[in-house]
C-alpha cells in the first residue's frame, strides 16, 4: 500500500499562514522602510548617483525609441532576398531606423520560414500520395 494517499495531505494542518522565512522578513522590514526610503531620497540630493539610480530605475520607466511610420518601397515580385536587400540599403541611406529594419527582417525570415514549412507539407503530401498510389 502506498505510504500517501492521492489528494490527502500528510500535514493537514500545515504552516500557518504568514509564518515563512520571506513573510517574516517583510514583517520585521516593514516597519523600517519609510525611513530607508527617506535615507536614499537625502544621499540622492545630495549627489550620490547609486541612490539617484535606485530611485530612478523603480520609479522612471525606462524610454523607448519612438517610433515613426516610414514607407519604403520592397519589390512585389522580387525574392525574398531582394526586399531583405531592399531594407538593408534603406537602413543604410538611412531610410529606416536600424530597429525598424531589424523588425522588417525578423519579418521577412518568419516569411521565409512559413514558405519553407508549406513547401515541405506540400512535398510529403505528394509522396504519401505516390506511395498510396503504388499500392
Amino acid at each position: 500500500m502506498a505510504k500517501f494517499q492521492k489528494g490527502k495531505s500528510g500535514n493537514p494542518a500545515g504552516r500557518p499562514a504568514g509564518t515563512s522565512k520571506p513573510d517574516t522578513l517583510r514583517q520585521s522590514l516593514g516597519t523600517h522602510v519609510p525611513a530607508v526610503i527617506d535615507a536614499v531620497v537625502q544621499k540622492a540630493k545630495k549627489g550620490d548617483m547609486a541612490a539617484a539610480k535606485i530611485i530612478l530605475d523603480r520609479t522612471v520607466p525606462t524610454l523607448k525609441p519612438r517610433e515613426m511610420r516610414i514607407a519604403i518601397e520592397l519589390p512585389e515580385a522580387g525574392s525574398l532576398v531582394e526586399r531583405g536587400d531592399a531594407v538593408i540599403n534603406a537602413i543604410a541611406s538611412g531610410t529606416l531606423l536600424p530597429g525598424q529594419g531589424k523588425d522588417l527582417l525578423a519579418a521577412l525570415t518568419a516569411q521565409a520560414r512559413l514558405i519553407e514549412s508549406t513547401e515541405l507539407l506540400d512535398r510529403i503530401a505528394a509522396i504519401e500520395a505516390a506511395q498510396k498510389a503504388k499500392k
